[in-house]
């Protein structure tokens, strides 16, 4: 999506060129990445990967917290890529979309500095009893101007998306729940991910690739809830007495 927006605004290419490559090559740069840091790849290590990319390169976690949290060998430099990407990031954000949200981004800082000092005197009261009471950090604005530029931009393509298809009665006004970057809906056959690609390229000029992702770990919590349905049956119907 931001590299949608970033080619329609015409911001010069270079200035989003990792971002650009990972667009388009991502599978590769997801098992080049992943060989680095643990020297395999298969697909938990994947989603290991696609959690760097989008908590450290995009959202601005921290990659020392990250590698702690996956065992990385303290020996293993981080990737060049990895690096450059989210400098990249940051130079956007800073760049365009800071200078152009500049009211929203005070409104944010306020009410970030704010709830800062109301957790730091709660801090302060508390770790005389709880020594081991964790500091508050501030939480930075930039980022978080970041976070709801793009959930707005989100919102606008799945609402549109959502219109559409209740205007062409392909899913119904009340039978359909919202959900991050996409929606859930019944099984269906009336649209293809394909329409919904068509839509938003209609509306927005963005080229988007929806896809459809199987509930599954719904379905396995519903025939886990299935199973144990079927045990307290058996209870029941041969009660066992002490």
């Amino acid at each position: 999506l931001l590299y949608n927006i970033l080619k329609l605004s015409k911001i010069e290419k270079n200035k989003y060129s990792k971002l650009s490559q990972y667009v388009e090559d991502r599978d590769a740069i997801l098992e080049k990445v992943g060989n680095h840091y643990f020297g395999v790849f298969d697909g938990d290590i994947k989603k290991v990967v696609k959690n760097l990319f989008i908590a450290v390169c995009l959202f601005g976690e921290n990659i020392k917290k990250w590698r702690e949290r996956n065992n990385v060998d303290e020996e293993k430099t981080d990737h060049e890529f990895v690096l450059e990407l989210k400098r990249q990031i940051n130079y956007i954000n800073s760049h365009f979309i800071m200078k152009n949200n500049h009211e929203i981004y005070q409104e944010i800082f306020e009410k970030n500095t704010k709830e800062f000092a109301t957790k730091m005197s709660f801090y302060e009261k508390q770790v005389k009893k709880n020594p081991n009471l964790d500091k508050p950090v501030i939480r930075p604005s930039e980022l978080t101007l970041f976070c709801k530029f793009l959930q707005n931009w989100e919102r606008k393509v799945i609402e549109h998306v959502l219109i559409k298809l209740i205007e062409g009665k392909k899913i119904h006004k009340r039978k359909w729940i919202y959900c991050y970057d996409g929606f859930m809906v019944k099984k269906t056959d009336l649209f293809l991910p394909s329409d919904l690609s068509k839509i938003v390229k209609e509306e927005f000029g963005f080229d988007l690739k929806f896809t459809i992702k199987e509930p599954t770990n719904g379905m396995k919590l519903l025939n886990e809830i299935e199973e144990l349905h079927e045990e307290s049956k058996e209870d029941l119907e041969h009660p066992v007495y002490a």
